[in-house]
């Protein structure tokens, strides 16, 4: 065993830990997504941010993203980042249906960590983590958008959308509930090109 140290080699082009500016530039319906810790499936959305400051001169900016259950629940860590990030509570009709489309493109106040961990191949990794959202200060303006603005609505596939998602997005995706059941649907019909 050696007792040499050494950072993980893609830490350093991960977003420096701490408050970020940042932009919502993606919201993704993950559908129905397996919960091995409850045991059982639950509608999940993942929201990804721009970092316009934290780019290096003539690069786009890094994205970060989180996970969410799709849940207005009083225990939900989404209710408590859009409460957060708008800088009030929901109100009784905002509980009753708030669109998800209406941040998109909003900037906020980001904290991001480190997250450190080995796959079950061995390989070690680093990924940048969102750990809390809040409202921006003030009047301060962030520099134009660079990444457009992705919206995906599973029940709405668009499959020139989802092709030009990375290959890790796409497997979440086709992990869900309601992808394997359109192609378990399309299997008993013989369509075998929505079968892969």
């Amino acid at each position: 065993m050696s007792l040499v140290l050494s950072r993980l080699a893609d830490v350093e082009s991960l977003p420096a830990v701490g408050s970020h500016v940042a932009r919502c530039c993606q919201i993704i319906d993950l559908g129905r997504q397996w919960d091995a810790r409850r045991k059982a499936s639950r509608p999940m959305v993942l929201i990804g941010w721009e970092l316009p400051l934290s780019s290096a001169a003539g690069t786009p900016p890094p994205i970060v993203q989180r996970r969410y259950a799709k849940s207005l629940d009083e225990n939900s860590n989404l209710l408590d980042d859009l409460n957060s990030w708008r800088g009030r509570e929901f109100t009784a009709e905002e509980y009753d249906g708030f669109d998800l489309q209406k941040i998109a493109g909003e900037t906020c106040l980001i904290t991001v960590s480190h997250s450190r961990n080995v796959t079950a191949a061995g390989r070690r990794n680093a990924r940048a983590k969102v750990t809390a959202v809040g409202s921006l200060a003030g009047s301060f303006e962030p520099p134009p958008a660079m990444h457009p603005v992705v919206i995906y609505d599973i029940d709405r596939h668009d499959e020139k959308v989802y092709l030009a998602f990375p290959d890790y997005l796409k497997r979440m995706i086709d992990e869900s509930d309601e992808r394997n059941y359109a192609r378990r649907a399309a299997w008993i019909d013989g369509d075998e090109e929505q079968c892969g």
